[in-house]
């Protein structure tokens, strides 16, 4: 079947990883639409796709649908007629909330809400995937989720959401293990500065749950990816002169929307989780030292790499209740692994350097460094 009869739904188009997944798929020749929380945003998406290089970013084969996460108006109009869903929308904020149940509850619900849309236009595949925090123009590199050759429609109906390493490797006693994707983030231990790694743990465990209680057959692909464009903005600007000993997972967004391509069509992918990593997690101070090495001296001259010493944060912390969940990840790994995804689905994602290395010039050239006021 060509490509161009296969409908894909990605929610979340405005945003990082979504705006990606819509890029790629045009490439692939699908039909494309995308949910944006008011279709004001339409032209700024496609603005997005011709920054990035899209040949016909007015395409006919892209349509967009409003719906958001926290109501049920829009959804089953926006997966009608669809093949696949990806979806990649979900909260993300800059910093931990007063209430966690503001990123828990439209998390886990409009997981569910889209699930059951899904479902009831008996869609072939649900894709599972997180947002990032930054909205930046497609084929920009992240730390967060390549066309590949199309593959054979399968024959059920199936569906793909995009998760995160928050609902794998956090919540944990302390383990030198890698994590793969058997592992499931303990809730419990987790502290309230976390409501981020909650969200994203229990939006996953109910969607789980509803495709094995009322799924009625439709399958479920999962991608857990890494890290946050934030940390190397952070690094980029000097607006620390040292880091606290919190080590994070890279991955370019190209490769995590790559990976969502494969999880929508290839058989071994259906109800499976995949993870989204290039390497080892590195601390804050040696993505510094990397490209402190990499870029150009005008673009490195801020950027310092020296730890933070534990009992500073841990001072502040008493003052500052906020670092709390940073105090809680010192010195911790969290390192998993992508074995999965490269052997089963013949995942080839860049390296941590590669991708640190693009988001820093990305963010660079398109005078992201410094937050606006």
């Amino acid at each position: 079947m060509s490509n161009s009869k296969i409908t894909v739904l990605v929610t979340g188009g405005s945003g990082f990883v979504g705006s990606h997944c819509v890029f790629q798929l045009l490439e692939a020749g699908y039909t494309v639409r995308t949910t944006v929380r008011n279709l004001s945003k339409a032209q700024y998406v496609r603005d997005m796709l011709r920054d990035g290089g899209l040949a016909d970013p007015d395409t006919a084969a892209l349509t967009f649908f409003a719906a958001d996460l926290n109501a049920d108006e829009g959804w089953a109009a926006a997966v009608s007629g669809c093949d696949y869903v990806l979806h990649v929308a979900s909260p993300f904020p800059l910093q931990a909330p007063t209430d966690e149940d503001e990123l828990i509850r439209p998390a886990r619900e409009g997981t569910l809400r889209v699930l059951r849309a899904a479902r009831d236009a008996k869609v072939k595949r649900m894709q599972v995937s997180t947002q990032s925090r930054q909205r930046l123009p497609s084929r920009t590199a992240s730390l967060n989720h390549v066309y590949l050759p199309p593959q054979p429609v399968p024959p059920n109906f199936p569906s793909v959401v995009t998760s995160s390493v928050a609902a794998v490797a956090y919540g944990h006693a302390e383990k030198t293990a890698t994590y793969d994707e058997t592992a499931w983030s303990e809730v419990p231990n987790m502290v309230k500065a976390q409501a981020y790694m909650k969200s994203k743990t229990l939006a996953e465990r109910s969607a789980w749950d509803l495709i094995e209680s009322e799924g009625g057959g439709m399958e479920m692909t999962v991608v857990n990816p890494v890290g946050s464009v934030e940390i190397v903005r952070m690094i980029l600007s000097g607006s620390m002169p040292a880091y606290p000993k919190i080590y994070s997972g890279l991955i370019d967004v190209r490769d995590v929307a790559s990976l969502h391509l494969l999880a929508m069509t290839h058989e071994k992918a259906k109800n499976q989780r995949f993870i989204a990593v290039a390497g080892d997690s590195l601390k804050f101070s040696e993505m510094a030292v990397i490209l402190k090495a990499r870029l150009p001296a005008a673009a490195a001259r801020r950027i310092w790499t020296s730890d933070l010493p534990d009992v500073v944060v841990r001072g502040a912390a008493l003052v500052m209740p906020l670092l709390t969940g940073v105090v809680s990840e010192l010195g911790k790994r969290h390192d998993v692994t992508s074995a999965k995804a490269r052997e089963l689905l013949g995942w080839k994602p860049r390296s941590n350097e590669e991708a640190l290395v693009a988001t820093a010039e990305c963010l660079i050239a398109r005078n992201l460094v410094d937050k606006k006021k």
